[in-house]
């Protein structure tokens, strides 16, 4: 059995987490993505009324709807500013006809945008962190150096 050397621990170390971090970052891209979708293909609008007491500081705002008498609840990017919006605030929703939980209260070209600039460039990096990894710990060959 060979022991783990140097390099192949440092790989380990640091390629695994990063893979790790990848893959769970491309699960979550392909979940949005997928959604995004549904709506597109079957997205019903509706308005719905943001919840100034659920609001966060990330720039999200929650809001709520209703759909055959049944109230839904969700957050999202809304175009409105949490801090000035007030409760009752209308704001246009767009959820699945088939999933009511489901649903965005960003105009679907802006959310599908907004998530190509969030997660392509973290997959990416993620990908070439993985790649760098691997050409930092590549096997060296010996320098020769000359008597004088």
């Amino acid at each position: 059995m060979h022991a783990l050397t140097s390099r192949g621990l440092a790989r380990t170390l640091l390629g695994v987490p990063l893979a790790c971090l990848v893959f769970m970052l491309a699960v979550v891209s392909t979940r949005s993505r997928e959604k995004l979708e549904a709506l597109r293909g079957h997205g019903v609008s509706t308005t719905g009324t943001v919840v100034v007491e659920d609001c966060t500081t990330e720039g999200e705002v929650a809001y709520r709807f209703i759909v055959d008498s049944k109230e839904y609840r969700s957050k999202g990017f809304c175009p409105v500013d949490c801090k000035t919006a007030r409760d009752g605030t209308e704001v246009s929703v767009l959820y699945d006809r088939r999933d009511p939980n489901s649903s965005i209260c960003e105009p679907l070209q802006q959310e599908l945008g907004r998530m190509r600039r969030f997660f392509s460039p973290l997959i990416v990096a993620g990908v070439a962190g993985v790649g760098g990894i691997f050409w930092f710990t590549r096997r060296r060959a010996p320098r020769i150096v000359k008597a004088k």
